[in-house]
């Protein structure tokens, strides 16, 4: 289902598979009253068909294959308006009766990539490699996949990415693959007690944040065949639920507390500085904890924290990170006590702040919270009244420097 024709209502696309076509139904009222059947194409047993925007023009293509050829191709939307083009192959004769199709962006480029199953055991991935519709060869994901008849592409272990699920027709099994930046990994499965395996549809059924997954199956019993649906709840789908937060404060010999929330409680936590995973030492104490805490920071302790949060339960998906939050100090000169002296005014500043009676010359910054130099200025001993224009920057805290030959003097200015 959408929209084929760009008139802002939900058309229908469908496969006849003993008629040998592909065929779409317009909505003509945008009220539910289809046209007749305008045919697309005709394969040879076409399995299955997925509408989504192949070649990045706006409009939906229609991407379907031929069990009978083991051909996997796609039709392009010419004009927006439900011209469609002949087959354009992306895998010719190579699928062993290829059956279900899946479309979405698996790798993170941008563009829809293709997956197809096979009766014959094999599911294949087609990565669209230019965003136009030029395919990549295939690469199998699995050789053993026991006459798959459904694939679908959702994101279960909240990592942003798209895994996929699948069901075995002649292994009687549901499983999933999870996606590693556009490579699947090995099958997990999660249901081996129905017959015939069947469709497979992955959603938040409870509402609790990450993704379920609904299973329909067909099992033979004393009585006959018995159609069973049944829900598997996502009891360990790992997310970050809270992000640790940038510090407000820049200075040397301040203490930071970062710290990540979780969607589920039985996780481990292993914090890192610059990639490199810390432990508990010196400054440093929670590394291995939800609270990473750095204590008297100094030079040392600089660099860009996070949180690498996994989770150990059978079957459950494995790992996320959290934001990447940084400390960038404002170190005070090591020398003695500088002896020059200056004032702002005003502070709290709106618009302007004045440096007064700083009769030295000299370098003035002011520096944000996160240590970035903001202005800089030359300042001369003769200039009684140094004045900035702050009338730009964004309400906050920030650190005024004066650097002279004898060293560094700071003070903090507040911008309302």
């Amino acid at each position: 289902v959408g929209d084929i024709d760009g008139d802002g209502d939900m058309d229908v696309v469908a496969t006849a598979w003993n008629n040998d076509k592909v065929v779409w139904f317009e909505n003509t009222d945008s009220l539910g009253t289809f046209s007749g059947e305008i045919l697309i194409g005709e394969p040879n047993a076409p399995a299955d068909c997925a509408l989504a925007d192949i070649d990045g023009d706006g409009d939906l293509d229609i991407v379907s294959n031929s069990k009978n050829d083991d051909d996997l191709f796609w039709y392009e939307n010419t004009d927006g308006m439900g011209t469609f083009s002949a087959e354009k192959f992306i895998d010719e004769g190579g699928l062993d009766k290829a059956y279900s199709i899946a479309v979405g962006d698996v790798n993170g480029d941008g563009y829809l990539d293709v997956i197809c199953s096979a009766e014959g055991d094999d599911i294949h991935l087609y990565n669209n490699t230019d965003g136009l519709g030029s395919f990549s060869t295939a690469t199998k994901i699995d050789s053993a996949a026991n006459d798959c008849r459904e694939i679908v592409l959702s994101d279960i272990d909240g990592d942003g990415d798209l895994d996929l699920m699948m069901g075995s027709n002649d292994g009687d099994f549901h499983g999933y693959y999870i996606n590693d930046a556009g490579t699947f990994g090995a099958r997990v499965d999660f249901n081996t007690q129905d017959e015939e395996a069947y469709c497979i549809v992955a959603a938040d059924f409870d509402k609790d944040g990450d993704n379920d997954i609904i299973t329909g199956h067909t099992s033979s019993t004393s009585g006959g065949l018995v159609n069973n649906i049944r829900l598997w709840e996502n009891v360990c789908g790992l997310m970050i639920t809270g992000q640790p937060i940038a510090p407000t404060d820049s200075m040397e010999g301040s203490t930071f507390k970062f710290g990540v929330g979780t969607s589920v409680s039985s996780v481990s936590f292993q914090w890192e500085k610059d990639g490199i995973a810390l432990v508990d030492s010196g400054s440093v104490s929670g590394s291995a904890t939800d609270t990473l805490t750095i204590t008297n920071a100094m030079a040392a302790d600089e660099g860009e924290y996070m949180a690498r949060v996994t989770i150990d339960q059978t079957g459950c998906l494995t790992e996320v990170t959290s934001d990447t939050v940084e400390i960038a100090l404002i170190i005070s000169s090591n020398e003695a006590p500088y002896e020059v002296s200056f004032k702002l005014g005003p502070n709290p500043a709106k618009t302007y702040v004045k440096v007064v009676d700083l009769a030295e010359n000299g370098l003035i910054k002011l520096i944000d919270i996160n240590g970035k130099v903001i202005l800089n200025q030359v300042h001369n001993a003769n200039q009684l009244n140094h004045k900035l224009d702050v009338s730009n920057l964004p309400r906050g805290y920030y650190y005024l420097n004066f650097e002279g030959s004898k060293g560094t003097y700071t003070q903090k200015l507040h911008i309302q």
